[in-house]
């Protein structure tokens, strides 16, 4: 009889323990979701713009009208950060920038799709973004590419293993080359 009690007390102990670790479950993998950021639902403006040549509208011009800085200039200070840390496709110059490279419907999809991210990098007057939609990193993916020399911006829509690539000029870069390569 007493074996009985203690059998039940374990079983019992053992079962408030597992219900209690799985309700903690989402906390124990801090470090994971440390490397791989997931997005949060994003609320873009409604605007109506077109699919236009950047390069030859002049609005693309990246130059505040008023103090004549870049307004992308932002993106020097994000190396390291994650997208979504930082909002990065919540930022009105940059979706300006994105919608006219890659048209409302494409942008709306990489904006929809955005997952999985990288950390950011900024380097030799290059920014990098990049990020994967989830459970399907390897055959959906995206890379905006902004080049600060040129006033150039690149993006590259991996959908279903099928590579698209869009530039301000019609030009490619080393870092899409990189991506388009899987390096």
């Amino acid at each position: 009889m007493h074996y009985n009690k203690i059998n039940i007390l374990t079983v019992a102990i053992f079962t408030v323990l597992n219900i209690s670790s799985c309700n903690q479950s989402g906390h124990s993998n801090d470090n994971y979701n440390d490397s791989i950021n997931y997005k949060s639902t994003r609320f873009e403006p409604l605007t109506d713009q077109n699919n236009t040549n950047a390069a030859n509208d002049e609005s693309t011009n990246d130059q505040d009208d008023d103090t004549g800085t870049n307004k992308l200039e932002f993106l020097k200070e994000l190396n390291g950060k994650y997208p979504n840390e930082v909002k990065l496709l919540e930022n009105a110059a940059l979706i300006e920038r994105l919608k006219k490279l890659l048209g409302e419907e494409r942008y709306n999809y990489l904006n929809e799709t955005w997952a999985v991210e990288t950390p950011m990098e900024y380097k030799d007057n290059i920014f990098l973004a990049s990020a994967c939609q989830v459970h399907n990193c390897a055959s959906t993916n995206f890379i905006i590419v902004y080049n600060f020399s040129t006033n150039i911006i690149y993006a590259g829509i991996r959908e279903d293993n099928q590579v698209k690539i869009y530039a301000d000029d019609g030009s490619s870069s080393q870092e899409i080359s990189n991506w388009v390569n899987g390096n």
